[in-house]
């Protein structure tokens, strides 16, 4: 295991272990020094990549509707909720805003004004190119981009976590920076133990008596031979053998390490393991309904991030008009308990049959067309016959 302490930079030294203690201790390198993760870096970690990818990919998919001041919902909503920007389509743009939410902690939207002030277009604003001052006596902020101080009023702000004296928001790459810096240094080794970059550690054998000095000789020349890459065939004599200590796959990739900051992770961004694909340890999920899967992932993961975007799109529209997500394409059921569903709202009366149609974007049945029936031909009485019944 020398080259895994060595990787990491775990060197024993001639150190107490601590205090009074005679022992040598394990000194790690310092954390202090390191660079922070970015979010570009974390995107590299698989859990994170997916994590963010199911998020944005839900939150894309859903429409936004526009309800006025009674809380009635409008036919056509504004055109800032269908093309809220002329650089990029609804989904990309909803796409960015909840990206940075996530990686960044925090989005940043540019109004243009129209000629009476109200917002004609948006702009997502990369986190890293706005600057963010606070008043602290009080807690005004005021806000930079591009070299200049930009007005309040052009500005939307929506932060993912918030303390009282910080100006910026905090996400969970913020949270996550020591999880992160571990995986992507596990990444890193699992790379290097394959690609020939890591010698494997092993001994030399002989049944030779050598004195000290013959000894250290011959290991000191076998480090060398070693450190040289192009090295790959070696010819030893003298009843020199090399055994070589190799680990198993499975600790040579770190799987168990690897599962382990895969769990933290999706604990951190919210997501469940069986959505993530991580192997999880005493649990076990039978059926779940789809939407039952949907609904929890939309109250404990979505509904932040969704409500975020919900004010920032509430704060750009006219009047007081707020912006919602439709959430009925999320929460849709399967088949078999869609079909139970209608037929119950079909025998209560609650809808009819076009109107589910209707919803399906099916055309609508035509409604029977009757024929009247012929009269019959009366029975004529022959004359003579009355009397005789």
């Amino acid at each position: 295991m020398g080259a895994i302490r060595k990787f990491f930079g775990f060197e024993t030294r001639d150190e107490s272990a601590g205090g009074d203690s005679p022992l040598p201790g394990v000194i790690p390198p310092s954390r202090s020094s390191l660079p922070a993760v970015t979010a570009r870096d974390a995107l590299k970690v698989s859990v994170v990549s997916r994590a963010v990818d199911m998020t944005n990919t839900m939150i894309s998919g859903l429409s936004l509707d526009e309800y006025d001041h009674k809380g009635v919902r409008k036919a056509a909503p504004s055109m800032l909720l269908t093309k809220p920007s002329t650089e990029v389509d609804y989904e990309e743009f909803v796409q960015q805003s909840a990206n940075d939410y996530l990686l960044k902690g925090e989005f940043f939207w540019y109004k243009t004004l129209g000629f009476r002030g109200e917002a004609v277009n948006l702009r997502v604003l990369p986190p890293d190119s706005v600057t963010v001052t606070m008043d602290p006596q009080t807690g005004i902020r005021q806000y930079g981009w591009s070299h200049g101080t930009v007005p309040r009023s052009r500005i939307v702000h929506k932060r993912h976590t918030t303390l009282s004296d910080e100006p910026r928001g905090i996400g969970p790459v913020d949270a996550a920076q020591t999880e992160l810096r571990l995986a992507l240094m596990v990444q890193k080794f699992q790379l290097a133990w394959f690609d020939g970059g890591m010698p494997p550690e092993g001994k030399l054998k002989t049944d030779q008596n050598l004195n000290p000095t013959t000894r250290d000789q011959i290991a000191a020349d076998w480090k060398a031979y070693l450190s040289n890459p192009s090295n790959r065939v070696a010819i030893l004599s003298n009843g020199i053998d090399y055994e070589a200590l190799m680990l198993k796959p499975a600790d040579a990739q770190m799987i168990e390490v690897a599962d382990a900051i895969d769990r933290k992770l999706a604990r951190i961004f919210g997501l469940s393991g069986h959505d993530l694909l991580i192997p999880l340890q005493g649990e076990s999920r039978t059926y779940v309904n789809l939407e039952v899967a949907n609904l929890d992932f939309l109250v404990k993961t979505l509904q932040k991030t969704m409500n975020a975007i919900e004010r920032a799109f509430t704060e750009v529209l006219p009047g007081n008009n707020s912006a919602r997500f439709d959430e009925s394409g999320l929460l849709r059921l399967d088949s078999k308990t869609q079909a139970e569903v209608d037929k119950m709202r079909l025998d209560s009366g609650y809808t009819t049959a076009n109107e589910l149609r209707a919803r399906d974007g099916l055309p609508k049945i035509a409604a029977p067309q009757y024929t009247p029936a012929r009269p019959r031909p009366s029975l004529s009485v022959v004359p003579g016959q009355e009397q005789a019944q």
